[in-house]
Formats: structure tokens, sequence, C-alpha cells
């Protein structure tokens, strides 16, 4: 496959997920956050309430300054990132899911797994960081079997012990990131 720009890509994803909200009659959806050229995507399961609350006069949400406030667990996730030196900006962030968690389970899984099997083929990293188990059990693994694809525990994890275990858990970015 030829290599898109920046700005192809960026408007093959727009067209994409435009006609997602369409096709399934959603008012607005959240996608990506970051650099679509980015050879590393870190995948979530779906976005937070909070995170589309405060997107709520926006159909779409491609800018990364939305990424500070996802809640705790992104204050966890640019925690790691600041103590690794990693500029967010280079990465891409993404989720299986385009609404919000609570809204999943009454939610046809296929058609949102085959959007983004569609994001993730246009934007062709090389690495995928899977966090969390309900990403992770969903994830479409055939499909991209020669992608380096790298399970860590979702932020909350962390959270919930109390940053018990943050130092394994940034040794674990570490050895994903910083190559």
């Amino acid at each position: 496959m030829e290599t898109n720009t920046n700005i192809q890509k960026e408007q093959m994803l727009k067209t994409l997920l435009q006609e997602f909200k369409t096709s399934n009659n959603l008012d607005k959806i959240i996608t990506y956050f970051g650099d679509v050229t980015s050879k590393t995507v870190i995948i979530g399961e779906s976005p937070t309430p909070s995170h589309y609350v405060s997107n709520s006069n926006k159909a779409f949400c491609f800018d990364i300054e939305d990424f500070d406030h996802t809640g705790r667990s992104g204050e966890v996730l640019l925690k790691v990132l600041k103590d690794l030196n990693i500029d967010k900006n280079t990465l891409l962030f993404n989720n299986l899911f385009k609404i919000p968690y609570q809204d999943v389970n009454n939610t046809n899984h296929s058609l949102h797994i085959e959007l983004f099997n569609k994001e993730l083929e246009i934007i062709d990293p090389d690495t995928i960081i899977i966090l969390g188990n309900i990403a992770w059990n969903h994830f479409p693994f055939t499909n991209f079997e020669k992608k380096n694809i790298i399970r860590i525990f979702h932020p909350a994890y962390i959270l919930r012990h109390n940053y018990k275990y943050y130092d394994d858990y940034l040794y674990k970015w570490r050895k994903a990131l910083c190559k």
C-alpha cells in the first residue's frame, strides 16, 4: 500500500468516520487523537462519559488537546509519557468503540470493529499497544498478525491500586515505547 501523507490520512479517516456516523444514526462519535502518521497506536475500549460530554458541541474529536481531559486514567497515561520524556503529539490514541462505554453493550460490536479495522488500515502503524482486558478481548488480531502488538494494563488498574504498581507499569511502557 502506498504511503499516505498526513493530510491524505486525515481526509480518508474523516470520510470513513462521517459515513459510519451517518449510517448508524449517531449524533456524534469520539474518534482518535494525535498524529495519524505515527507508527505507534495506543488502543483503549471507548471514550469516557466525561470526555463525551466535554466535547458535546463536536461531531468528531480530532484534537490532541482533548486528550488532557479524559479523566483520571488519562492523567496516569500522561504521567507515564511525561516520565518517559515522550511527546504525546508523536503518538496516536484510538478506541475500539466510538461511543461512551456505558452505551457499548447496546450497540453492534461488529460494526465498530469493522470501522476500527478500516482505521488501522489507513493509519498503518508498526506497533499497537492495547490497554486493558476489554480492548484486548475485542481486538481483531487476525487482521494485524504482522504488527507488533503489546498488551499493557489499563491505567485504571494503577488508580485502583493507588500507584502501588506504577514502577512496573512504567517499565512496561518503557519497553514498548523506548526502543
